[in-house]
C-alpha cells in the first residue's frame, strides 16, 4: 500500500466529508487486487501526522499545514502534514544542500514516510527554510501542550441530543470492548440504518457529549477513574490496549518522539522511545495516574 498518491490527492483537496475520502481511496486504489481499507489507511495517516479526521465527531477530514516536526532526538525531523511530488523534491534538493542526510521508510502496511538526520538541529531549521516549512523542534511535547485535557473536554462540552431509532454500542469498561445496548455512562457508537455514525460519552449526570471515537472512550475511562494507559520508564514506553487506541492528537504526540508507528504485542500498542517529560503530560492529559518518577541514572548523586 503506497500511499504517496493519496496523501497529493488529499493535499490538492485540503478536506471535506468522509464519503470524499473513501471515494479518493477508490480511485487512488483502482487497480489494486485488495484495496486497504479507508479505515486502515486513516489510523496511519492520523498518527503520522499527515491529516486528522471526524474532526469534533463530525464526518469531515482535513490534511494539516506541511512542516518539520523535530522528534525527541533534536537532530532528526519527519515530513508532517500534505505534501505533493514539486514540494519532496525541492525538500530533496534542500537536504543535499545542507548535507542533511533525508531517508523514504516504509512502514509495515506500506506508507511511505520520510526522515531527515542532520548535523545539528540547525541544520534542519535551514533546510526547512529553504523549502519554506515551518520547523517545529520537539513536536511532541508542544502538541502536548496544546491540546485540552480529557476532565475540560469532558464537563465542558456542549450536551447534545442521542440520535433516535439508531443501532447503539456501548463501550464496556471492564472488559474493554464494543457491545450491543446501552450500558448508561461510558462511550456510545450510534450507527443510522445509512450514513455516518456518531460517537458521544454519557456523563454520569446523563448529558451526551458528542466526540471523535477514540476521545470518547477516554473520556468515558477519565469519568469512571479507569487507567487505560501504562507507562514503563525503563524502555521508555508507552502503551494502550488495542481496542482503547489512544486520541488522534496523544497518538501523534506519542508517535512524534520517534516518528514510528506503534507496535503491537499482547493486545497492546507499544510507542517506543517516549521520554517522562512527554510521557508524565499525556498521563495527566487524559486523567491516568502518573506512576512515581523514573529513578535517577546510575552514578547520580542527591
Amino acid at each position: 500500500m503506497d500511499t504517496n498518491l493519496l496523501i497529493e490527492w488529499m493535499t490538492h483537496r485540503g478536506g471535506g466529508r468522509w464519503d470524499s475520502f473513501k471515494t479518493g481511496v477508490e480511485i487512488v486504489y483502482n487497480d489494486a487486487d485488495a484495496p486497504p481499507s479507508p479505515f486502515r489507511i486513516v489510523d496511519d495517516l492520523t498518527t503520522l501526522g499527515v491529516a486528522e479526521f471526524f474532526i469534533r465527531g463530525t464526518a469531515r477530514w482535513r490534511v494539516f499545514t506541511p512542516l518539520l516536526a523535530g522528534l525527541v532526538e533534536s537532530s532528526q525531523a519527519i515530513m508532517a502534514g500534505g505534501r505533493t511530488a514539486p514540494l519532496m523534491s525541492a525538500l530533496a534538493d534542500a537536504c543535499v544542500t545542507e548535507e542533511v542526510e533525508l531517508a523514504e521508510v516504509v512502514t509495515k502496511r506500506g506508507h511511505r514516510q520520510y526522515r531527515l538526520s542532520a548535523p545539528g538541529i540547525e541544520c534542519l531549521a535551514r533546510v526547512a527554510d529553504r523549502v519554506d516549512l515551518p520547523f517545529v523542534p520537539g513536536a511532541s511535547e508542544r502538541l502536548c501542550q496544546q491540546v485540552q485535557t480529557m476532565g475540560a473536554q469532558l464537563n465542558g462540552g456542549q450536551p447534545v441530543d442521542a440520535p433516535h431509532n439508531w443501532k447503539v454500542e456501548s463501550f464496556d469498561l471492564s472488559t474493554l470492548s464494543w457491545v450491543v445496548g446501552d450500558l448508561g455512562a461510558t462511550a456510545k457508537k450510534f450507527t443510522p440504518t445509512r450514513g455516518v455514525p456518531r460517537y458521544m460519552v454519557t456523563r454520569q449526570d446523563g448529558a451526551h457529549i458528542e466526540m471523535e471515537r477514540r476521545a470518547a472512550v477516554y473520556a468515558a475511562a477519565y469519568g469512571r477513574s479507569i487507567s487505560l494507559m501504562d507507562y514503563d520508564s525503563a524502555s521508555s514506553t508507552l502503551s494502550v490496549p488495542n481496542s482503547a487506541q489512544l486520541p488522534g492528537d496523544l497518538a501523534r504526540a506519542a508517535a512524534l518522539c520517534n516518528g514510528a508507528l506503534p507496535l503491537h504485542r499482547g493486545g497492546r500498542a507499544l510507542f517506543e522511545g517516549v521520554p517522562w517529560s512527554v510521557a508524565s503530560m499525556l498521563l495527566a492529559l487524559t486523567g491516568q495516574p502518573l506512576p512515581i518518577t523514573p529513578a535517577e541514572p546510575t552514578g547520580a548523586r542527591p
